[in-house]
């Protein structure tokens, strides 16, 4: 499965600087797609959600085509943030956001269960249960609440190849190994 950054982002270097340096390999060109502000990621998280509750409910998750902006937005949210955790390491990269279960809790409030697909340094793929809870506000200061929970601290990071057959979300999670909120609280 690839996964394809939506919108224009620009390559930079792996060094995080901007590096004439070539690549490691010699057969092709490797770039991370860098980041828009975390804002703007936020509002078009934003207008995702806002147009997945407006839109008409699909029965078949893993065909709701309203579903797969929010999950792809928030994908490149935790891509952000996870790259600035130390537990996370700087040569992992978030790949994708396969939902399990959306249900809209309000006009204004989503709650979506699923799996990160994520790559570690080695190229080797793997998913984690997520929980992201999601509250659409109003205010264009601060368009939504956002809350995600990523990781089976009892299992560990990293433990599940992708396409392992799984019964999540029907093992609840006790123990996170990531929470994460926005918008950040003020220190």
């Amino acid at each position: 499965m690839s996964f394809k950054p939506s919108g224009k982002a620009r390559p930079r270097a792996l060094n995080g600087r901007n590096s004439s340096r070539p690549p490691h390999s010699r057969h092709a060109r490797i770039c991370i797609m860098q980041d828009p502000t975390l804002s703007e990621v936020e509002n078009s998280i934003a207008t995702a959600v806002e147009n997945y509750l407006l839109a008409k409910p699909n029965d078949r998750i893993s065909e709701d085509e309203d579903l797969r902006p929010v999950c792809s937005r928030l994908a490149r949210w935790l891509h952000a943030e996870l790259k600035n955790n130390d537990e996370w390491g700087p040569y992992r990269s978030v790949d994708d956001l396969l939902p399990c279960t959306a249900d809209r809790l309000s006009k204004t409030g989503l709650a979506l269960q699923g799996l990160l697909i994520w790559m570690d340094d080695r190229t080797r793929d793997w998913v984690e249960p997520l929980l992201a809870k999601i509250h659409l506000s109003g205010d264009p200061a601060a368009p939504l609440e956002l809350e995600v929970r990523l990781g089976d601290a009892k299992q560990g990071l990293g433990r599940t190849p992708y396409g392992t057959p799984l019964d999540y979300p029907l093992v609840p999670v006790d123990r996170w190994l990531f929470a994460f909120v926005a918008p950040h609280p003020k220190v």
